[in-house]
């Protein structure tokens, strides 16, 4: 595939329903090629797909994701992934997911790019009866919007020296997953091919440096923006359902969630050197170009 402008992953809540984004399948290891093809093309075009596979037992759920992670590459290192690259998401004290609100984000950005994820899949096991919604933004849409409205902060986020990230309380294993890089928000050389890839986070498990100093107020643009209600689509993952996620365009979040609810989630990050994805976003075309989904 050519990196063209027919696939921009240029969307916001009114040209992308999320009941789109639902490839319905049987077994993730039985897709046909039409299956396949779907998937990638959506994934090529908006930067996000669900796929939703037959029924299996809570006890059990997890060939599923393994197949599925297959199509996209070998599992990224983590500092609580099983031997698979499996993670556990659940409120597991001590070690365990916030059931405090998670912002808009990129995964991995404490990582040197080649260790970053490009493909993140996230397998829903039980939902929380209250809370726990998905969100979603592109960063395309961001791009667009700097470019037009705020120029000088996109030429300071597109610095590859703007940014590095610490954790503010580093766990064990993978020092890479601690450490902090220098960084483009907006990168232009990773990807090649013209293509740009998105890596930013703020919250509070992180330290956040930025140079030059006008970076603070460039950076704190971008995030306001992403996480706009308007620029976001919404959803919630049921059992059954996987959230593939592209990385370098992408950011997600999510709501809080209910105490003691036994929300699970299992979560595969993927270096996603196979198939025939397209990582990133090319330069975006006017707004009124939006597609819907």
């Amino acid at each position: 595939m050519n990196a063209d402008r027919e696939f921009t992953k240029l969307w916001n809540h009114a040209t992308v329903d999320p009941q789109n984004l639902i490839i319905e399948v049987g077994r993730i290891s039985q897709m046909d090629r039409v299956q396949r093809a779907k998937m990638y093309e959506l994934f090529n075009r908006v930067g996000v797909v669900i796929m939703q596979h037959a029924p299996v037992s809570e006890d059990d759920p997890v060939e599923e994701l393994i197949d599925l992670g297959k199509m996209y590459g070998k599992s990224v290192a983590h500092d609580r992934a099983d031997a698979r690259g499996l993670v556990v998401v659940a409120e597991i004290p001590g070690k365990g997911a916030s059931i405090a609100p998670t912002l808009m984000h990129t995964a991995g950005t404490f990582t040197p790019w080649k260790d970053v994820p490009k493909t993140v899949l996230l397998q829903c096991v039980k939902q929380s009866p209250v809370g726990g919604q998905s969100m979603i933004a592109s960063g395309a849409l961001a791009y667009q919007y700097l470019r037009e409205k705020e120029p000088e902060a996109l030429k300071l986020l597109s610095n590859p020296e703007v940014f590095s990230l610490k954790r503010a309380d580093p766990g064990k294993g993978q020092p890479g997953n601690t450490g902090a890089v220098r960084k483009a928000v907006f990168d232009h050389d990773q990807l090649g091919d013209g293509r740009i890839w998105l890596s930013f986070r703020f919250d509070g498990e992180v330290k956040l440096d930025l140079f030059p100093d006008e970076a603070h107020e460039a950076y704190d643009k971008l995030f306001c923006f992403m996480n706009r209600s308007e620029n976001q689509i919404d959803f919630k993952l049921q059992p059954n359902q996987i959230m593939i996620c592209d990385n370098t365009a992408v950011g997600h979040a999510r709501t809080a969630y209910q105490v003691g609810s036994g929300r699970k989630l299992n979560r595969l990050q993927l270096h996603g050197g196979i198939g025939d994805c397209i990582f990133g976003f090319p330069v975006p075309e006017a707004f009124s170009k939006l597609r819907a989904a």
